[in-house]
């Protein structure tokens, strides 16, 4: 009878313990799904070299380049994004859910630190063109914000000539090279396209860019808004500015350098500029009808944000400056675009031209 009652003591000790032993063995799981015991050295595009965790699970964008980027790559790593996108039928559902943090650069600057230290990232990401004037100065930006947040920040240049580059580095730096090439691979790809056409033209043609309602925004020789009408070959009509952003263009300048082809980023400067009775009339782009306003699913595909949107605006601008030489079906580039960057099947219907 000893021994009898013995075991059900130990018995009811047994369930008494357990469930608590499970407790605790279910949290040290979820801690050592966030706690990272190794570290690896990376060297970003600044020359900075970076103690960082391994594996890197969670990731912050520091900008609009850095989220589209991201969003291609792999949105789960996402902690947050600079905004939450406006088209709700390209992205999975938690995508519309994520921390919101602003951006670290650009006219609007308005990084929500305390929003990126509540949302935990590993790191912080800027990609993009160099920033801040020089590559000294945007290394000392960064490295006071690491010290600001307590989180490592890295920069991955992208311009659009070493689209492939950036991609190669994210797979590099997120463990993940296999996704890297593959994004890599278009990239080259579609770079390899712009420069063989821009080898068969024989007359350049010039063009015009607004990205404002009333059309007088625009972009200037050099910009790097206009990287992706550049690199196929387009001329800009307008000169050189100060600025790379968007300038105030007098309608005089307009007319007198009269643009093979204007691009505007909106259907209310498309409506001022073809009206019938307006001042643009005499354009040789209005007469031709060879104007144009850019496609915007996901994203502005010439430069809005300049990230890797404009891979597929390459075709695009290809297609209408150059249309004998490009040959090409845009739709049938959309759908490999889209299928291969966001994992979406896009409709004809969806992609208005």
């Amino acid at each position: 009878m000893k021994n009898l009652n013995r075991y059900r003591f130990i018995l009811f000790l047994i369930v008494l313990i357990l469930p608590s032993s499970f407790s605790v063995f279910a949290q040290g799981k979820k801690a050592d799904a966030k706690t990272v015991t190794e570290t690896k050295e990376y060297q970003d595009d600044l020359g900075r070299v970076i103690t960082l965790p391994n594996p890197i699970l969670r990731v912050a964008p520091s900008g609009n380049t850095a989220s589209v980027i991201m969003l291609t790559f792999d949105p789960s790593l996402c902690v947050g994004l600079s905004e939450t996108p406006t088209h709700n039928t390209i992205f999975a559902k938690e995508v519309y859910s994520k921390h919101v943090f602003g951006a670290f650069y650009g006219k609007k600057a308005n990084l929500n630190k305390e929003a990126v230290i509540t949302a935990d990232p590993q790191v912080v990401i800027d990609v993009g063109e160099i920033k801040a004037g020089s590559t000294a100065a945007m290394a000392n930006d960064l490295d006071n914000l690491t010290k600001q947040i307590g989180i490592p920040t890295v920069f991955i240049k992208n311009y659009l000539k070493d689209s492939g580059h950036t991609y190669r580095e994210l797979g590099k730096l997120l463990g993940n090279e296999k996704r890297g090439e593959e994004l890599a691979s278009y990239a080259d790809e579609a770079v390899a396209f712009a420069e063989k056409v821009k080898s068969q033209i024989k007359t350049p043609r010039t063009y015009y860019y607004s990205s404002s309602n009333d059309g007088l925004q625009g972009f200037s020789e050099g910009s790097f808004h206009t990287e992706t009408l550049d690199i196929v070959g387009g001329v800009n009509a307008i000169d050189k500015f100060f600025s790379d952003s968007a300038n105030q263009i007098s309608l005089e300048t307009i007319l007198k350098r009269d643009p093979d082809v204007i691009f505007l980023s909106s259907q209310e400067a498309y409506n001022v500029v073809m009206d019938k009775k307006g001042a643009w009339r005499s354009l040789k782009a209005v007469k031709n009808g060879d104007v144009y306003v850019i496609p915007d699913n996901v994203y502005n595909w010439i430069d809005a944000p300049p990230s890797v949107n404009r891979l597929l605006g390459i075709y695009y601008a290809a297609e209408i400056l150059y249309p004998e030489i490009a040959d090409i079906n845009i739709k049938d580039e959309a759908k490999k675009y889209f299928k291969l960057f966001y994992n979406y099947n896009i409709k004809d219907e969806e992609i208005i031209l």
